[in-house]
């Protein structure tokens, strides 16, 4: 949360990152989650979900196949755009809508591509990656 939120319409007029909204943290009956107006963004069930991707790049670079950059940091953000809930408490069929490589509730965002950046980088498999 705290190197991929936005606050969109702050009164610098311009986006800034927002870090403070890992603050409003909570858990849920999804697990962590955050609240963006009716939406939900689930941070344990994105965290998840791209443990699992990783899971499945680390068993294909034992296979002595190692995948690039390219493949899987699509994979990761198709990850964390699938975890939202919407305002019933139910997560959404499918992923939710990501534009410019941020997924938009009102005037904040979670910007995809440094939630997975963060999470390859806290992973630490920079070496498993062409």
């Amino acid at each position: 949360m705290e190197k991929s939120a936005w606050w969109l319409t702050h009164s610098s007029g311009w986006p800034v990152h927002a870090p403070g909204h890992a603050d409003r943290i909570r858990i849920t009956d999804h697990g962590w989650a955050v609240d963006f107006g009716a939406n939900t963004f689930l941070v344990g069930k994105a965290i998840e979900r791209c443990r699992n991707v990783l899971n499945d790049v680390f068993a294909e670079a034992a296979k002595g196949r190692l995948l690039t950059l390219a493949e899987i940091r699509p994979a990761l953000e198709r990850q964390i755009s699938g975890a939202v809930a919407g305002y019933n408490g139910d997560e959404y069929n499918g992923y939710y809508p990501i534009k410019e490589k941020q997924m938009v509730f009102g005037a904040q965002a979670i910007n995809v591509e440094e939630a997975a950046n963060f999470i390859l980088e806290e992973a630490k498999t920079s070496d498993l990656f062409l």
